[in-house]
């Protein structure tokens, strides 16, 4: 069967001095060292110019199919919700403070006063708005 051994080596190891093949083996590990840096380098160069294919084929053609209207579309801000007590404190306080000055403006009958000794205090929270502003 001499199918897979057919080549014999002509040099044998005895005759190749020693300095030969320690040369030898030293040039084998750095061609091995300089082919996985090349390997890695063709790699990320690949991944590179991949990534900018997908991205340059993407704006070819939404340039070419005149999909890329702008929509009007409105953005929500939400507060946190120490501002929102916040805010909701000054307004409760200037709400109180109108009510107040509109009881103390405005004189009560004594029959109201009989009925109901304190003047009520009404607060009107300012809630955000969370739906569109026009009817569908």
């Amino acid at each position: 069967m001499k199918l897979f051994k057919r080549r014999q080596k002509n040099v044998s190891n005895s005759v190749i001095p020693q300095e030969i093949q320690d040369y030898s083996q030293t040039e084998h590990r750095e061609k091995m060292g300089i082919a996985v840096l090349v390997g890695f380098i063709s790699l990320i160069l690949t991944l590179i110019v991949l990534f900018g294919m997908f991205v340059g084929g993407r704006w070819m053609y939404r340039k070419l199919a005149g999909t890329d209207t702008k929509s009007n579309s409105t953005t929500v801000v939400e507060k946190s919700a120490d501002e929102a007590k916040a805010v909701s404190k000054q307004d409760s306080q200037k709400d109180a403070s109108n009510a107040s000055e509109a009881a103390a403006s405005t004189p009560a009958s004594p029959a109201q006063q009989s009925e109901n000794p304190t003047t009520p205090v009404t607060l009107s929270s300012s809630l955000p708005s969370t739906g569109p502003d026009l009817d569908l």
